[in-house]
């Protein structure tokens, strides 16, 4: 395949590090497909263990696919990403991590799921979905992981909502100012926000990050956690972010 050439012929493997069970993990990457800390604080955030059924909707490179391997050892992840060079650098992550019966790469699209999905039986759905608006000129793969050229918010809730079994979460992060979309999206399809969690540069900064957490069908209430601060008052790492790389850590 032409564009799997393409893209292997200028990929970096990026370590990273050890995980509860011992393994030493990388993760293929390349320009536009690379990932900055927000799957971290995601993968930190969802909370798993190693029978939960996950499905990590527009995997990218399949940072946050592998990181939930790494921090909880999740046996059953399904990674769905709809770009073919992002897709083919996950698939190349699994095979060169042997993980191959644990991390299902999948080629498709969220708007129109693939039979190999199991409906109405996934524990979690994780998304770290476009954080921006569609602007219409922008058209290419930075565009397409950044704004919402190939799904909406909505999308997400829909393909979630198909996805997971009754009770079953969504975990998602996004920029703050989209709040009142994300919760209205989870609330047309029957979920509830039930955690949420904001992420600040510096306690003297405002919020860049919100982390939810949705449970389908269930009861409305949601709990507030206090704010994740990346550095110190001195501008130091904070210890909550130096944690987030340490092998297992959550």
């Amino acid at each position: 395949m032409v564009w799997r050439c393409r893209i292997l012929n200028h990929f970096h493997a990026e370590p990273l590090g050890q995980g509860i069970d011992g393994k030493n993990l990388i993760l293929y990457t390349c320009p536009p497909h690379t990932f900055t800390v927000d799957p971290f604080l995601l993968a930190a955030f969802c909370k798993a263990n190693p029978k939960t059924t996950v499905c990590d909707l527009g995997a990218g490179n399949g940072i946050l696919s592998f990181l939930i391997y790494k921090m909880y050892c999740c046996m059953n992840i399904y990674s769905l990403e709809i770009q073919k060079d992002a897709f083919s650098l996950l698939a190349e992550s699994v095979t060169a991590n042997h993980l191959e019966q644990v991390i299902i790469p999948l080629l498709g699209d969220l708007r129109q799921l693939p039979s190999e999905l199991p409906k109405r039986s996934f524990d979690l759905v994780v998304c770290n979905p476009p954080y921006f608006r569609q602007n219409p000129f922008h058209n290419d793969q930075r565009a397409a992981a950044r704004e919402e050229l190939l799904c909406t918010l909505q999308d997400v809730c829909a393909a979630a909502a198909a996805l997971l079994r009754p009770k079953g979460r969504l975990c998602v992060c996004l920029r703050p100012e989209r709040l009142p979309e994300l919760f209205a999206a989870m609330s047309h399809f029957r979920m509830e926000p039930k955690r949420l969690r904001l992420a600040a540069d510096h306690p003297s900064k405002s919020p860049w990050l919100a982390l939810v957490e949705a449970r389908l069908q269930a009861k409305p209430s949601l709990q507030v956690e206090p704010v994740f601060f990346a550095k110190n008052p001195d501008g130091s790492p904070s210890p909550e972010m130096t944690g987030l790389f340490l092998p297992g850590n959550v």
